[in-house]
């Protein structure tokens, strides 16, 4: 009889930063649609079944995205455009620029699985799609009822399917499928505010009971290969062009901070390792980086040890996971 295999199920959450340095505002909506439906249906799937064991990865620019949204819902000061839109007011009529936003930002989704399955949200779909192939003015015959219920069904469509079967509010909204009021936008608003911030309570609560275990990737989740050597790029493609600096200045200082500044992003978010077992940083395998801890483990051993408790180490393919214990 074989031994039985050591699986280790890894979930990666991510999301670069979507800020505007100068205002704050969010050009992109990204983090709160996928804290709304993924990171949500995920946390929600662990609850459901306790015995399954996870390890779920954050990344620190993410978390620190995803508490931007749950301050903004508290103070009220909304810095997310699209977001904003869903709560407005109608006391006045939409703006040029307010209609263009919904327009450009709302028909952005799979539409076999997003747009489709659901006849009022494709009607909006198929009208816009008319209009623009006759190359109307589609601001001349959309009403702002067209652009309030647009905007609804997009946010509709993106809550997880745990929410959408177990929330009154998306269910009540999904049935009526047109002419949202304000109330009924504000209702769904603050849905969304409510599963935002809570999301990072609930997996806590799995780490607290032992249930799944706590990662980090470095801070802003840089192509760490890259910044130490970038001849690496070459193991994934042998063909691409170099620059002629062997490597990025003061890249491998630049690595070693945010790797320290994830690890103290999870200890004070999550309480350290004395009850999330954060084994240390995971570092990303992608494009040019088939492995990276492979390629630079003796720096890693004999630079960062004295940095970091110690080092969760991904290596080969498949991977396979070392800890490097840390200097005394």
């Amino acid at each position: 009889m074989s031994a039985p295999l050591a699986l280790v199920l890894m979930w990666h959450m991510h999301q670069p930063d979507y800020r505007d340095y100068a205002t704050r505002a969010f050009r992109r909506p990204w983090v709160y649609l996928h804290a709304i439906k993924d990171y949500t249906d995920m946390v929600a799937h662990l609850e459901r079944h306790p015995g399954m064991r996870a390890v779920v990865n954050f990344t620190p620019v993410l978390l620190e995205q995803i508490e931007d949204y749950a301050e903004q819902f508290a103070s009220g000061n909304i810095r997310d455009p699209l977001l904003a839109l869903l709560a407005r007011v109608p006391d006045t009529p939409l703006t040029p620029p307010e209609r263009a936003l919904i327009l450009s930002s709302c028909f952005e989704a799979n539409a076999a699985h997003m747009i489709h399955p659901f006849p009022a949200y494709k009607s909006l779909f198929d009208a816009h799609a008319l209009l623009k192939e006759r190359g109307d003015d589609i601001g001349a015959y959309l009403s702002d009822t067209f652009y309030y219920d647009l905007v609804t069904w997009y946010h509709l469509v993106w809550m997880g399917e745990t929410v959408r079967r177990s929330s009154e509010t998306v269910a009540r909204l999904m049935s009526q499928g047109e002419r949202f009021s304000h109330e009924d936008r504000t209702e769904l608003f603050k849905l969304i505010g409510d599963l935002i911030g809570n999301v990072i309570h609930r997996y806590t609560r799995l780490a607290v009971s032992g249930q799944i275990e706590l990662s980090t990737t470095p801070d802003h989740h840089p192509l760490a290969p890259l910044l130490i050597n970038l001849a690496s790029a070459r193991e994934a493609m042998p063909g691409a062009d170099l620059p002629k600096s062997r490597e990025y200045p003061g890249g491998s200082a630049r690595v070693a901070e945010h790797i320290r500044l994830a690890m103290q992003s999870h200890e004070r978010r999550f309480g350290g390792q004395r009850w999330c077992c954060i084994r240390g940083a995971v570092f990303e395998r992608g494009r040019e980086e088939k492995a990276i801890l492979r390629y630079h483990r003796h720096f890693l051993a004999e630079r960062l040890q004295r940095h970091l408790a110690d080092v969760l180490v991904v290596d080969g393919d498949p991977p396979r996971c070392d800890v490097v214990e840390p200097r005394d």
